[in-house]
């Protein structure tokens, strides 16, 4: 797929595996569209290429999805998007990433990632999370995420403004060689309300 100003599998539902690797959504108007997309089994993105306005929010995945090398233009939009497992190791995000309230029921890397300025996860809610030597830009945000089982930030870059207030680190949170700008937060606050919702919207992958 190259060259198209609008790809659109908006509220589509896969029944079978999706391979969409080295595909290249190269359109600014209106971009890739897999909002409220489910993806029955596996999906593969790897190498694949999204210009401006990738969209995933509210989509789901209920087997394993790989986003591994694929680079983003700018405003990826994973709002809201339920994962089994998923990986973006190796991939660039350019600014105003947001996942936002994602769940990942198993395990997610984004090992070696890069993200511009004001990547986001807030209220995320992960059960194992790799982001060793990922670098992200001004402005990263986690504020209420929740670690469950694991949190790797081992050698990660923050510039300013990394903010971390009121995540939970559940169990094992590793941040050995991490490297933090000015300002960044890690101040407390209360997480059962998260945690019941991230229950909740789990039954999705059911």
């Amino acid at each position: 797929i190259s060259q198209n100003e609008r790809i659109e599998f908006s509220s589509f539902e896969f029944l079978l595996e999706v391979d969409f690797r080295e595909a290249k959504f190269c359109g600014t108007p209106g971009g890739a569209l897999f909002q409220k997309t489910v993806f029955h089994r596996g999906a593969s993105f790897e190498n694949a290429c999204f210009g401006k306005q990738a969209r995933f929010d509210d989509s789901i995945f209920k087997s394993g999805a790989s986003f591994s090398k694929t680079k983003f233009a700018g405003d990826a939009k994973f709002s809201r998007a339920v994962f089994q497992t998923v990986s973006f190791s190796g991939s660039e995000l350019g600014a105003n990433a947001c996942f936002d309230d994602i769940l990942v029921v198993e395990d997610c890397s984004f090992a070696e990632t890069i993200f511009g300025e004001n990547a986001q996860f807030d209220r995320a809610f992960f059960e194992r999370a790799h982001f060793q030597f990922s670098r992200f830009g001004v402005g990263a945000s986690f504020e209420s995420a929740v670690f469950s089982a694991l949190a790797q930030f081992d050698n990660t870059e923050f510039e300013a403004r990394a903010n971390f207030s009121g995540v939970a680190f559940c169990s094992s949170a590793v941040f050995v060689g991490a490297t933090f700008g000015d300002l960044a937060s890690f101040q407390g606050k209360s997480h059962q309300t998260l945690l019941d919702i991230a229950a909740k919207r789990a039954k999705s992958l059911i």
